[in-house]
């Protein structure tokens, strides 16, 4: 579900949560209008200036920064002055949803309208219309039915304007631009992330990275800021049961970073750490990593490593991330780079390349174990060994663990493919967990989470 966050603070519960009594407080406290608030005394009628009215205020959220179309209050100078109910007919919502398909172009994903029933008016209340802030934007209105006539329109304060000429040119270069810069600013935060492990552990790492491609905006810095996530990853890794891979524990710390807080168990921070951290951007984008698991026994390095723990932890990576994500108001797509780092070891005194055969350790039933050899390659001492991407919807990562899985398992086999590993073990394409692939108390620490956790 979409996230906004100002909006929340302001109402007292998220856009799914929303009831009358909080549309009763906002009007009591005469809530203003803003660039991300809008309001409407009526429902939209059936001729065509009406529908195009409808696109016309749902197209001018998403071409600003997102934001909440209340039908059912009326607004005087701007402010939040009355309720008044309106119709529920059946499907209402329903044709509403296909108006903006209809007539609004391109397409623009993620429009969600809820129904708020006034529990004191049969079949009358509240719609409340969830517009996410668009990468894809300048979204147009369609003024005839070919589509041949356009109009765009901007949420600019507590008023809707048209977009000019100039303002038209320069969007649609930023949407052209926007992909290439995404992934440069991908790269960024994973540089930069990486930057602060500690390599002399010699320890393999399992990194990701994220960004949205419609960043959150309120974040603004301080100590506050950093204690604010700090409590929500906080809360995020509180669940009971805990997800399984989970890896930073529930005792956390968060220190300040340039425009971030770093998150970690350590209690103390000097620039580098040899343990898991987090790294999250104010404005939704997010770097962690984990030491990978590997497995006592096996001799010196290369040792096996664990693969079900290797996937069940980006599992939990992409979890983390996304939820941080939602959290900060962003939304559109997200951008996904996962690496696993490998510690290096030179064969003589002046090599630059080397052969490497590191192993998985795969259990595909309960005692038994079989192992994957990588096929012989030589890479720079200094490569970032196995790299992988992909790309996800941040409304349904917020909304569905599922989606999660699916996300995680596209970047497992990735990574897999490099040791010559087809599938994975525990994550599958559907977004649902193979618990048959593990040891049984594993299994059932999966079976469990999956049971409490939201579909």
């Amino acid at each position: 579900m979409h996230s906004f966050p100002r909006l929340t603070a302001l109402f007292g519960a998220p856009f799914d949560a929303l009831t009358k009594d909080h549309l009763a407080a906002a009007v009591d406290r005469q809530v203003p209008e803003a660039e991300d608030l809008d309001f409407k005394s009526a429902l939209y009628g059936k001729t065509p200036e009406a529908k195009q009215e409808l696109a016309k205020d749902v197209s001018a959220l998403a071409n600003a920064s997102g934001g909440v179309l209340i039908l059912g209050i009326a607004e005087r100078n701007s402010v939040a002055d009355e309720l008044k109910p309106v119709p529920l007919p059946a499907k209402g919502a329903e044709s509403m949803q296909q108006i903006c398909q209809s007539w609004i172009r391109p397409f623009l994903p993620g429009v969600r309208i809820k129904e708020v029933p006034d529990p004191a008016k049969e079949g009358s209340g509240y719609y409340v219309i969830s517009v996410p802030r668009s990468a894809d934007a300048p979204h147009a209105v369609m003024r005839n039915s070919d589509g041949t006539l356009l109009s765009y329109h901007l949420r600019d304060g507590a008023t809707t304007r048209w977009l000019a000429e100039a303002e038209i040119a320069r969007r649609y270069r930023d949407r052209f631009v926007s992909r290439a810069e995404l992934t440069a600013a991908l790269d960024l935060v994973h540089d930069d992330g990486v930057s602060h492990i500690n390599t002399a552990t010699g320890q393999p790492w399992l990194t990701l990275s994220a960004y949205p491609s419609a960043p959150g905006t309120h974040r603004v810095g301080g100590s506050a800021t950093i204690q604010q996530i700090t409590d929500e990853v906080t809360e995020w890794a509180s669940a009971t049961p805990s997800m399984p891979g989970y890896f930073l524990g529930s005792h956390l710390e968060g220190y300040p970073g340039v425009r971030r807080a770093l998150i970690t168990r350590s209690t103390t921070y000097g620039g580098e750490l040899n343990e898991t951290f987090a790294e999250l951007h104010f404005n939704g984008a997010g770097f962690v990593t984990h030491t990978a698991m590997t497995v006592a026994g096996h001799g010196d390095w290369p040792e096996p490593l664990a693969l079900d723990v290797l996937e069940l932890n980006l599992h939990a990576m992409v979890s983390l991330l996304a939820n941080h994500a939602a959290s900060s108001g962003a939304a559109g797509d997200c951008e996904f780079r996962a690496q696993l780092r490998l510690p290096l070891h030179m064969a003589g005194k002046d090599a630059s390349i080397r052969t490497v055969r590191p192993t998985v350790l795969l259990a595909p039933t309960p005692g038994s174990i079989e192992t994957y050899e990588q096929v012989r390659r030589s890479i720079s001492v200094d490569a970032e060994f196995v790299d992988a991407r992909t790309t996800s919807s941040l409304e349904e990562l917020a909304e569905s663990w599922k989606a999660q899985v699916r996300t995680a398992h596209a970047l497992a086999v990735d990574i897999l493919g490099r040791f010559a590993v087809a599938d994975a073990v525990v994550l599958r394409a559907d977004g649902t967990f193979n618990t048959a692939a593990v040891d049984i108390e594993r299994g059932n620490a999966i079976s469990q989470w999956v049971q409490s956790a939201k579909p």
